[in-house]
C-alpha cells in the first residue's frame, strides 16, 4: 500500500507500527486492518491513546458516571465492573497523585496493577496451545500402540481407529497450518515451514488412508498404512511450538516495564524533610 510507510514490527510484544498519510483518501485504517488480516491469520484491532488511565475501585461506580463535575483534566470515565473504573486523563494537565488527592475522588482507592494485553493475551495463547497439544498428545498415544504394539492381529479395527484419530489430528491440530501456508504462498510467496509440514503430514495420511482402502479391500500394499507418522509428526511439532511459546511469553513478562517497577516509592518534601511510602503505580 502506497500510503503506509516507516513500518515497524517487534515479534516479541506482538505489534506492529507504521505511519499512514492523512491525504491518502484511498485507504483507511479499517481496510488495511482487513487487509493484514487477511493476509497475516492475525486478529488486528487499532490501538488509541487519549492520555493516561488510571484504574480505582469505588463502592458505586455510578456516582462517578452521572456527574457531570468532573474535575478539569479528566476527559473519560468508563466503568470496568461493579466496583472499579478507569479515568482517562491529561498528564500535562494533572498527574496521579493530584487526581487521587481530588475531592471527587476521595472515597476511592487505586486498584491493583493490571498486566499489559501483551501478556494476558500471550498468557490465553499458552493455554491454548497447551490444550492442543495435550489434545494432540492423547490422541496420538493409541496410534502409536496400535502401530508398534504386539496385540491380537485385528489389522482393519486397528486402521479404523487409527483413521478417526489421525483425522481428528489432521483436521483440528493441523488444519491451521493449512491456512497459513496457502496464505503465505499466495500474499507473500514465500514456501514457509507450515508448508513443508503440511506436505509431509498430509502425504503420510492420504497414503495411509488408499493403504488401509487396499486393506479392506483385501488387496493389502506391501508397506501397510503409517497413521503414526503423520499424528506423531504432528505431536512432536505441536510441543516445539509449546515450547517456543512459553520462552516467547517469560521473554515478554521479563522486559515488560511494569514487571521491573517497584510497587511503592518514598516521596519527599524539601520543606518539611517528610517522607512518605506512596504506591508508585
Amino acid at each position: 500500500m502506497p500510503a503506509v510507510s516507516n513500518i515497524k514490527t517487534s515479534l516479541v510484544l506482538g505489534r506492529a507500527e507504521f505511519d499512514l498519510r492523512a491525504s491518502s483518501a484511498d485507504v483507511s485504517v479499517a481496510e488495511i486492518i482487513k487487509t493484514l488480516e487477511k493476509m497475516t491469520g492475525f486478529t488486528c484491532s487499532k490501538m488509541t491513546l487519549s492520555g493516561h488511565e488510571l484504574d480505582l475501585i469505588v463502592e458505586d461506580p455510578t456516582l462517578f458516571i452521572s456527574n457531570k463535575d468532573i474535575p478539569y483534566g479528566v476527559s473519560d470515565i468508563a466503568v470496568l465492573d461493579s466496583h472499579t473504573i478507569r479515568v482517562t486523563y491529561h498528564p500535562e494537565l494533572l498527574g496521579a497523585r493530584d487526581l487521587t488527592g481530588n475531592p471527587f475522588f476521595e472515597s476511592a482507592k487505586l486498584a491493583p496493577l493490571a498486566d499489559p494485553p501483551v501478556i494476558t493475551s500471550g498468557r490465553a495463547h499458552l493455554r491454548f496451545m497447551l490444550f492442543k497439544t495435550l489434545v494432540s498428545t492423547v490422541l496420538t498415544i493409541p496410534v502409536l500402540v496400535m502401530a508398534w504394539a504386539e496385540l491380537p492381529p485385528r489389522e482393519i479395527a486397528y486402521g479404523a481407529v487409527s483413521l478417526v484419530l489421525a483425522t481428528i489430528v489432521q483436521v483440528y491440530i493441523a488444519g491451521p497450518w493449512y491456512i497459513s501456508a496457502f496464505k503465505a504462498l499466495v500474499f507473500s510467496h514465500l514456501v514457509e515451514v507450515d508448508f513443508l509440514v503440511v506436505l509431509s503430514t498430509s502425504t503420510a495420511y492420504i497414503y495411509s488412508i488408499i493403504a488401509y482402502a487396499f486393506l479392506v479391500s483385501e488387496r493389502p500394499l506391501s508397506t501397510g498404512s503409517f497413521f503414526e507418522t503423520s499424528t506423531l509428526l504432528v505431536t512432536l511439532i505441536m510441543v516445539g511450538r509449546l515450547v517456543t511459546s512459553l520462552a516467547r511469553q517469560r521473554a515478554v513478562e521479563s522486559i515488560s516495564i511494569e514487571s521491573l517497577q517497584p510497587s511503592t516509592a518514598i516521596l519527599v518534601d524539601p520543606k518539611s524533610d517528610s517522607r512518605d511510602e506512596i504506591d508508585a503505580k
